[in-house]
């Protein structure tokens, strides 16, 4: 399993043991607490990421061995009956379908925009 840098504890404790290096370059003492305080704050996370992949590892191993009270994975729903998916040119027929529509709609929403602009124009 390939981690992301956010739950790969190494990398948190790799910033954190790069801190030091970087506080010796900075002569302000508040730029070096703030720093340490980074270095807090990475090995946080570190032991976070450390708590949450012992974790994901339980649940997996309950459910390798199908205990009673592992998660179980939802199956795929089937329905007895349900028509067939959609083809290509189905899809192609709706999708055109949509556009003429949503074109007459707009034809539609103008139209009633100009008779009321039609209308206040005569009342004026």
């Amino acid at each position: 399993m390939t981690l992301t840098h956010r739950l790969d504890p190494l990398y948190w404790r790799n910033r954190a043991a790069d801190v030091p290096a970087e506080i010796s370059k900075i002569k302000d003492p508040v730029l070096q607490g703030l720093m340490n305080g980074f270095a807090d704050q990475y090995e946080k996370l570190a032991q976070t990421g450390q708590e949450v992949l012992e974790r994901a590892g339980a649940v997996l191993e309950k459910a390798k061995a199908c205990t009673p009270d592992a998660p179980k994975l939802q199956e795929p729903l089937t329905v007895e009956g349900a028509s067939p998916p959609a083809t290509l040119k189905e899809n192609e027929l709706a999708l055109e379908l949509k556009k003429r529509l949503q074109a007459l709609a707009a034809r539609v929403a103008a139209s009633a925009s100009n008779d009321s602009a039609v209308n206040r124009a005569g009342a004026g």
